[in-house]
């Protein structure tokens, strides 16, 4: 199956910088994970609501199972392309169990307008069952909702589906932030349990870029969590 839609909304890509300068961003991120650690893992002083203030609000809404809150602070580009890119790899699994993508959406390799192709998937998947998503019971409720409602129902899939049979995650400790430039910059934090016994030692990496004088995250590739995409659950029959 060789379709493709012409550009009409963001295309699918791995984050909305392209993924060869935030894999780049990331291994300098490391090397400022080192420069932190070695400083005793001292914050930024800050009086201004900078990285470090919202990426601690981030996880302090994801431990409070806050998602719509946890939502809200992310950046509003990155969240149109992870919307796009998640919605359509739901979408390429329905066509690829249905395996009749070409009778129902068009000739392989056709260029098909968005708008013609939501239509079309539409008319042939909106009654799929999706599981996995609060609220959400076929492709036509997952459709409407928007990237940041979206993004929240994640969250919340998610952490539903880390907690089957398994301790509640450790709390995310910061350790401090770097910035890049003044519009970019990296929070970097640990997961933290009660007891330092439990502490992971292991430091993670969240960029945060500077929109409007405001700061957002953008979640990398490889966060701590899987995508929205792998836990949600593409039925292989329609509802009637």
């Amino acid at each position: 199956m060789a379709l493709r839609r012409r550009a009409g909304r963001p295309q699918l890509k791995r984050d909305p910088l392209g993924s060869a300068e935030i894999m780049a961003q990331l291994r300098t991120a490391l090397f400022l994970v080192t420069a932190i650690l070695s400083q005793g893992c001292r914050p930024s002083p800050s009086t201004d609501i900078g990285p470090t203030q919202v990426a601690r609000a981030f996880f302090d809404a994801l431990a409070r199972s806050q998602w719509d809150s946890a939502a809200a602070l992310a950046d509003s580009e990155w969240l149109v392309s992870y919307h796009s890119r998640e919605v359509q790899l739901l979408e390429t699994v329905a066509i690829a169990r249905e395996g009749k993508a070409g009778p129902v959406l068009g000739p392989a390799g056709a260029e098909i307008p968005a708008d013609t192709f939501t239509a079309r998937f539409l008319r042939a998947f909106g009654s799929r069952p999706v599981h996995g998503l609060r609220g959400v019971e076929t492709f036509v409720d997952l459709l409407r909702l928007s990237p940041q409602q979206f993004l929240a129902r994640c969250f919340e899939g998610i952490d539903a589906f880390e907690r089957r049979g398994t301790p509640p995650e450790p709390n995310r400790q910061v350790l401090g932030q770097v910035l890049e430039n003044p519009n970019r910059g990296y929070v970097v934090f640990r997961h933290a349990a009660a007891s330092t016994d439990d502490t992971d030692l292991e430091a993670w990496v969240l960029p945060l870029v500077r929109r409007r004088d405001r700061w957002r995250y953008v979640l990398p590739q490889v966060f701590d969590g899987p995508g929205c995409a792998v836990i949600a659950d593409v039925g292989t029959q329609r509802q009637h």
